[in-house]
């Protein structure tokens, strides 16, 4: 039996069949709506598992699954190669010299920062659907919008001054100041070009 204690100090005792009885006439009533008896104010539940109707959208899905499928099998080929490069230069440790075990590690350190890369666009694809804009291609300044115009100018404004200041610091170091100073220049360049566009 348990004791049941109501909101206004009343109780009550419920047999194990009672408990169980409140506890159905609290679940849920799910109702099967057709759509002509729906009322409007119900929306109709989404379909989570509908294709997209564009096709091209479509096809765009299975080439990104085709990708994200073939990154799966590098990254395996990848990781079993460096653990065979790994092993390898356990084999050798002893045996062959310095210049060898040299371009052994230097392979795995290769083979590493590949797998790295392969890791890093399968999560981004995880975790958004698509792959990330690569860095050679960043969009162009008209086909932004205006609050990502305002956020890139933020952004190269603080190059801006990061760029004066290496400036600053590399005065005697002509290759290096030479760099920042063109940095320094295209930069500007760029934010010229967004003020235009904000206007």
């Amino acid at each position: 039996m348990i004791k049941l204690i109501h909101e206004d100090g009343s109780t009550e005792i419920l047999k194990p069949k009672e408990k169980e009885q409140k506890k159905e006439a609290k679940k849920k009533v799910v109702v099967n709506w057709t759509d002509e008896e729906r009322p409007k104010s119900i929306p109709k539940p989404s379909n989570e598992n509908a294709k997209p109707e564009n096709p091209d959208n479509d096809q765009s899905l299975d080439t990104d699954q085709e990708n994200y499928d073939q990154i799966i099998v590098k990254m395996g080929e990848v990781y079993r190669h460096k653990q065979r490069m790994a092993n390898h230069l356990a084999d050798v440790y002893e045996t062959a010299g310095l210049e060898r075990r040299k371009a052994v590690v230097e392979e795995i350190k290769e083979l590493r920062a590949q797998y790295n890369e392969l890791f890093h666009l399968k999560d981004h694809f995880e975790r958004h659907g698509v792959f990330p804009e690569q860095k050679g291609q960043k969009p162009k300044l008209t086909d932004l919008q205006k609050h990502e115009l305002l956020r890139r100018r933020g952004n190269v404004s603080a190059n801006i001054s990061k760029a004066k200041n290496m400036v600053k610091k590399y005065q005697h170091n002509p290759e290096k100041l030479v760099k920042y100073q063109s940095k320094q220049a295209s930069l500007e360049a760029e934010i010229e070009e967004i003020d235009g566009l904000l206007r």
